[in-house]
């Protein structure tokens, strides 16, 4: 399984982060590394360890001339769960999670307080890179086909229509649906329906 390792350009020295946090005190031993992001100061490193059946784990290495400080969980705000992507914008970092059927760009401080800069309650963020002042993302919604956009300010500017195509498609009918779990956890999905269904008739179900 992965380990962190930083290379002192300067001296050519090597290190290797300790693995505790992510290692015995995790909820399994057994996670892998990914998305490693630098920030512009080069002082801190962002990345997430993943794991079969646990949520993942995000965490920032900080650093001070080349010396390890701390290495720090990040909370996620509630109801996010990390799915990746990690990259800092400015002094944010900021990535994909999971927000029961979606997916949003959440961008945190190190005290915790998040942001969700897409607007949209049923986007689904499938990709982003931040560009200066703004983000660009790869989005979706119930209703629309992906696309990049520009977004700053919680307001989006499309950049393509990659699929004029479906412009005159019929698209389904999409609702929220939720129940509650026997530990009392808030369960949330998407139902999809014909476009034409008037609710008046059953129909086959496919889960």
């Amino acid at each position: 399984y992965s380990e962190v390792e930083i290379l002192v350009s300067e001296t050519g020295d090597r290190f290797t982060l300790p693995a505790t946090m992510w290692r015995e005190q995790a909820p399994s031993p057994y996670g892998w590394l990914g998305g490693l992001s630098w920030n512009d100061d080069g002082d801190k490193l962002a990345f997430d360890i993943g794991f079969d059946g646990y949520s993942p784990m995000l965490f920032v290495a900080e650093f001070h001339d080349s010396d390890h400080l701390q290495t720090t969980q990040y909370a996620l705000a509630d109801p996010y769960t990390h799915v990746g992507d990690n990259a800092w914008w400015g002094d944010t970092l900021c990535y994909t999670a999971s927000d029961r059927a979606r997916l949003r760009l959440v961008c945190q401080q190190d005290d915790g307080r998040s942001t969700t800069p897409t607007p949209q309650d049923d986007a689904v963020v499938w990709d982003w890179q931040p560009a200066g002042r703004d983000v660009v993302v790869l989005m979706a919604s119930t209703d629309t086909l992906a696309d990049l956009y520009t977004l700053r300010n919680r307001r989006t500017r499309p950049l393509t229509h990659i699929n004029p195509q479906a412009d005159d498609w019929t698209m389904p009918q999409s609702r929220i649906v939720s129940w509650t779990a026997p530990d009392g956890t808030t369960v949330e999905g998407m139902l999809w329906l014909p476009a034409d269904h008037d609710g008046t008739s059953p129909l086959p179900t496919i889960v």
